[in-house]
């Protein structure tokens, strides 16, 4: 597993780092064997302001299976600013392939 700021966008719409590093960290994680749990699109409308550049990243590991749920919310809490990022939140279970 891998997480942090990444300060690269990896799915949907184009937002923050560029194109070029995307592709490289993309190839980077595909040869690894990790998957990024925290695309663009796998957040529920309106949890995040921007597109993440925080991540987590993952693989299941040989004969095991990975599911995964990811939670985002904005760096506003009751009108406090906690960060200039958004939040990430990922709960992962991994269990023997059958």
């Amino acid at each position: 597993m891998v997480a942090g700021d990444l300060n690269q966008d990896l799915r949907g719409q184009h937002y923050y780092g560029s194109k070029a590093c995307r592709e490289i960290l993309r190839s980077g994680l595909r040869s690894a064997g990790l998957v990024c749990l925290t695309g663009t699109g796998s957040f529920g409308d309106g949890e995040l302001d921007h597109p993440p550049i925080d991540h987590v990243c993952a693989s299941p590991g040989a004969d095991r299976t990975l599911t995964h749920t990811v939670e985002g919310w904005n760096r506003d809490v009751d009108g406090l600013r906690l960060s200039d990022h958004g939040g990430t939140l990922a709960e992962m279970e991994v269990r023997h392939a059958q």
